[in-house]
Parts: structure tokens; C-alpha cells; sequence
């Protein structure tokens, strides 16, 4: 096992974000959605606008030495007040001569833990099927199944569904569902 240490990305890695995509893509196509290919044509705007979202957004990393070798973001869709209790958690990768050493599992948990601190009551994450390794590690922290879309992705000609996956606050207040705006007469 390499030490690793912990820390947040900022606009300023997007190179090192870069090489991180581009090493994990080459062997999870799938996983992140995307080919190698199409990876490779991304503008380092692309990877810049991935890691510079306002706080309380933030990207978790782990480095070896000067490399970033995993990654968790956790981001607010929105800055109005309707939407400010639910984060998307998003980018969770590890490279694969890192894999194994449980960093996927700090970082999201890192992630989760900041939200929550946030007040958000709900993360959101979608997931690329099959990736066994995924849903199991978000599983296994909470997160439920709840939504799909069928055939979202191709690659190579194989279709691959999309998993929604999402984990409520268990510390929040039992807070309404309201009414979904309906009026009495």
C-alpha cells in the first residue's frame, strides 16, 4: 500500500485531474461514461470547470507525491434556496495502480460528512451499469436505488444503463415533504 496524502482540488489541478481521468477511462470506459477517444479531445477548460465550483462545492482528492490518484466531488446544483438541501456527489475515481486501498471509500465519505455539515438532507449520484464495485461501495455507505434510465450509454456498440442512486441525512429533522403546492378550497 503507497501513503497517500489528503487534500482539495482547485482550479489550479486540472492537469493532474486530467491525467487522472485519462488513466481510469483507459481501463473503465464504462465507469465514467465515456471512451478513451473522447477523453482525449476534452479542452482543459472542461477539466477546470470539473474541480472550480463555489463552495460549499468541493473536491476531495488523495495524491501520491504531486499526483492526484483518487477523487470525490461533492457539489449544490443550485444557489436558491428551493434546491440548497441537495448536493450531487460526482467524479468519484481512482487510478487503477491505486485501487484496493480503500481511497474511493475515505474521499465519498469525506464528501457525504461535508455535505451533511452543509445541511443538505439528500446527495445525488448516477452510476454507469454494470460497475459492480461502484454500487456496492455506495451501497454499502447508505445510498439506495431510485431511478434508472435504460440504454443511456453506448460504447463500442454496448448499450449500458444509468443508475440514480441517492442517501438521506440521517441527522435531519423529520422535514416536510409539503404538499407539492396544492391549494385547499
Amino acid at each position: 500500500m503507497t501513503a497517500c496524502s489528503f487534500g482539495v482540488l482547485t482550479g489550479d489541478d486540472a492537469e493532474k485531474l486530467r491525467q487522472l481521468r485519462r488513466e481510469v477511462v483507459a481501463v473503465s470506459p464504462v465507469g465514467m461514461g465515456t471512451t478513451l477517444d473522447e477523453e482525449l479531445q476534452r479542452p482543459i477548460e472542461f477539466f477546470r470547470n470539473e474541480i472550480s465550483f463555489q463552495a460549499p462545492s468541493r473536491v476531495f482528492a488523495a495524491f501520491s507525491g504531486d499526483r492526484v490518484v483518487a477523487m470525490a466531488g461533492i457539489r449544490w446544483p443550485t444557489k436558491h434556496p428551493s434546491g440548497h438541501h441537495k448536493t450531487i456527489l460526482y467524479g468519484v475515481q481512482t487510478a487503477p495502480d491505486f485501487r484496493r486501498q480503500s481511497l474511493g471509500r475515505r474521499l465519498v465519505t469525506q464528501a457525504i460528512d461535508h455535505a451533511f455539515s452543509s445541511g443538505c438532507l439528500r446527495i445525488y449520484l448516477y452510476v454507469y451499469l454494470p460497475n459492480v464495485e461502484a454500487v456496492s461501495l455506495y451501497e454499502s455507505l447508505g445510498f439506495i436505488a431510485s431511478g434508472a434510465e435504460p440504454e443511456e450509454l453506448n460504447i463500442e456498440g454496448t448499450y449500458h444503463d444509468l443508475q440514480y442512486m441517492s442517501l438521506r441525512n440521517p441527522m435531519a429533522n423529520d422535514w416536510s415533504h409539503g404538499d407539492g403546492g396544492a391549494v385547499a378550497a
